[in-house]
């Protein structure tokens, strides 16, 4: 027998609840469980679209966490409790960016504050009504505060690409706007993101052995990884130091391994691969580092609303890594040279004048 929701329960509101259930659950196939036995079938659909919005609004909420230029984020109830023509956004927040690469002087602290709806966009281009968008609008407005949407699009729907721009940027650009309209948005700005590119000839060398421990990196084929190299023209293999081997090869997951040759020695296997003249955004690789880690069934572990559930646990605190341990990598890797470059997201010199502005 299944359970049902009361009959007068509408689909937003069972989808409230389901969205705190699937926060305490223990993985994917447990909660696919739970939504069979309390959902009747005509809702399924209906609670499942809901429930994708409100991942991403989770997934924002960790975004920003992990990011670590929003100093408050808090979510807004978007039942009014007075009716009128506005329509509440899910988030207010405040911001503190130093621009992108940290380009603002010590002595400059900007404060940022704003209300953030968040999108989840199926096409290539995020359209939105002119009532719509008005009645957003004037929420804002009642408060004096501006009004920014965080769009994340389908295609990069797992990754840490979001398009962060002003609610009158959108009207000024006919209520339209493309994952191309990042480089003239806030999404840079506001999280202090920025590019990242490797040497052209940077090569990593890893040494499996089938019996060994290792650190707890396995190749399914290889076994256990029990050496890292760093190969660079001009220089000697670099060594990882033990310490340093998870962490490094965590964070250089996040790039296109490109095997350059595989070579074995009795019970080793040796894997050389071309990891260089890549690019990628800061926050692309702190996604990917976050998603690491794989449950038995090959899931993964990392959930932004399980993260979310679990993050005022005194005992089970989620695993969550922030920007820093991608940035302590990338300095360790330039301590042996010029192994990684670093680029703007954007023109650097209007990305500063954008900032200043967001502090008046």
């Amino acid at each position: 027998m299944r359970n049902y929701f009361a009959p007068h329960i509408s689909p937003i509101e069972m989808a409230k609840t389901i969205r705190s259930i699937k926060g305490v659950s223990r993985n994917d196939n447990e909660f696919s469980e739970i939504m069979k036995n309390l959902v009747p079938d005509r809702f399924q659909d209906r609670i499942h679209q809901i429930l994708e919005g409100t991942e991403q609004e989770d997934e924002f909420a960790v975004f920003c966490k992990v990011m670590g230029t929003c100093i408050s984020l808090n979510r807004i109830d978007q039942v009014p409790l007075i009716k009128s023509d506005t329509v509440a956004p899910d988030f207010i927040g405040t911001f503190s960016p130093k621009s992108p690469l940290r380009r603002l002087p010590e002595n400059v602290e900007i404060k940022y504050r704003c209300f953030i709806e968040v999108k989840l966009c199926q096409e290539k281009c995020f359209k939105i009504s002119k009532k719509d968008l008005a009645r957003r609008r004037a929420y804002a407005d009642n408060y004096g505060i501006p009004l920014i949407f965080a769009i994340k699009f389908y295609p990069f729907q797992r990754s840490g690409f979001w398009l962060v721009i002003d609610a009158k940027e959108i009207e000024s650009k006919g209520r339209k706007v493309s994952f191309e309209d990042m480089i003239e948005s806030h999404s840079a700005i506001l999280f202090d993101n920025y590019s990242i590119i490797t040497s052209p000839h940077l090569h990593i060398i890893n040494y499996y052995k089938k019996d060994a421990e290792g650190n707890g990196i396995r190749h399914k084929e290889y076994g256990g990884l029990c050496g890292t190299y760093l190969a660079f023209p001009g220089l000697d293999p670099i060594e990882i130091s033990e310490k340093d081997e998870v962490l490094v090869n965590a964070v250089l997951d996040s790039f296109d391994f490109k095997n350059f040759s595989t070579d074995n020695f009795e019970n080793t296997t040796v894997v050389v691969s071309s990891i260089g003249g890549q690019a990628k955004f800061l926050s692309d690789m702190v996604y990917c580092l976050n998603s690491v880690a794989k449950n038995d069934d090959n899931s993964l572990v990392y959930d932004a609303s399980r993260v979310i559930a679990s993050s005022d646990s005194e005992e089970n605190l989620p695993l969550l890594f922030d920007r820093t341990y991608v940035e302590i990598v990338l300095s360790i890797l330039n301590s042996y040279g010029d192994l990684i470059f670093f680029g703007s997201i954007g023109d650097p010199e209007k990305n500063y004048k954008r900032t200043i502005r967001l502090g008046r």
